[in-house]
């Protein structure tokens, strides 16, 4: 299992690394939540203290109810992009807070099986992601086009 190690700024320079616990691919959020699989914590102090959960909305069936690998939160927390059995999904906030149906990236991309650690630009303009060892991007419009209208 990946590490988790966060270093501060001082200055022109960095602090020294500060081991925060077990995780992969963290990602953030404007709130200050940090997003490791389907967990979100905390940081307080030294340490990350789990927050909750990316908890599926009621209208989604059980099965369609994914296991988050890797997981990209959206900067203002209204949808997040994750891997599950190496193909991408994005989900979007419901108005009570809790998840979407996910929805499958992996055909909207028309890439074969592979595609795993999804990430964002710090623009937002762009979607990153692997595919069977090679990088991809693409604009981030696509997840957009996704959002629900209601």
């Amino acid at each position: 299992m990946a590490q988790v190690w966060i270093m501060e700024r001082e200055g022109d320079s960095w602090g020294a690394p500060k081991h925060l616990g077990m995780g992969m691919m963290p990602t953030t959020s404007d709130k200050g939540n940090i997003f490791i699989g389907s967990k979100i914590f905390k940081l307080a102090g030294d340490k990350l203290v789990e927050a909750g959960d990316l908890d599926f909305d009621t209208s989604v069936p059980m099965n369609e109810r994914l296991m988050r690998e890797h997981t990209c939160i959206a900067s203002d927390e209204s949808y997040h992009i994750f891997d599950f059995k190496e193909n991408l999904y994005v989900s979007f906030r419901t108005k009570d807070g809790t998840w979407g149906r996910p929805i499958d990236l992996s055909q909207r991309l028309n890439l074969p099986e592979g595609e795993i650690l999804p990430t964002l630009s710090p623009d937002k303009k762009y979607f990153f992601f692997c595919n069977r060892g090679d990088i991809y991007w693409v604009s981030s419009k696509i997840i957009e086009e996704l959002r629900p209208t209601e």
